[in-house]
């Protein structure tokens, strides 16, 4: 499994003036050294669990990474997202 939170912060670094992600998925799957489809998996989760916002091809982390509870809250709703997928 992928260390979400580094994914997530990577993605908030690379934030452009308006706050979308500056780069396309393949390129920070290519800097983050994972394979495109877990990238997309990745923020398929981001974005259902409504930690990042998708327009088209684009896609804005919500919240500074600061403020997340990663070892906490996030665990959790983790945790109830990946069981909801389970039942699909």
């Amino acid at each position: 499994m992928y260390d979400r939170e580094s994914v997530y912060r990577f993605l908030w670094d690379s934030r452009d003036y308006s706050g979308k992600v500056a780069l396309k998925q393949g390129e920070v799957a290519a800097e983050l050294g994972i394979s495109y489809q877990a990238f997309s998996e990745i923020m398929r989760e981001f974005v259902e669990m409504g930690l990042v916002d998708k327009t088209r091809h684009q896609f804005t982390p919500k919240y500074n990474p600061d403020k997340i509870p990663w070892d906490g809250a996030y665990i959790e709703l983790r945790k109830r997202y990946v069981a909801q997928k389970d039942w699909g």
